[in-house]
């Protein structure tokens, strides 16, 4: 795991993306402090919960029983694929 994380240092590989602006970055802490730079901040009109931090709204939202492993932020969708989800994401938002 180490090595393949060292690889990014030498590579084009960006596979951390925000997925309000599109941003891309080699590393994870990168990708927070950006969105924390950017005031970023998901809601879920539901209940009203917000966050600046996607991973802890998509945990909050599997308490609303949809069912899918990967819930989209800006609707009720939810599916048990990521890439279902980017599918998604891509044509409906």
């Amino acid at each position: 795991a180490e090595l393949r994380r060292h690889s990014r240092v030498h590579s084009d590989e960006k596979p951390y993306c925000c997925e309000t602006c599109g941003y891309t970055s080699k590393w994870k802490c990168d990708l927070k402090k950006h969105i924390k730079t950017y005031n970023h901040v998901f809601t879920k009109s539901k209940c009203n919960y917000f966050t600046d931090n996607l991973t802890t709204l998509q945990r909050h939202l599997t308490k609303h029983g949809n069912g899918g492993r990967y819930i989209c932020y800006h609707c009720d969708y939810s599916v048990n694929r990521q890439h279902v989800l980017e599918n998604h994401m891509s044509s409906a938002h």
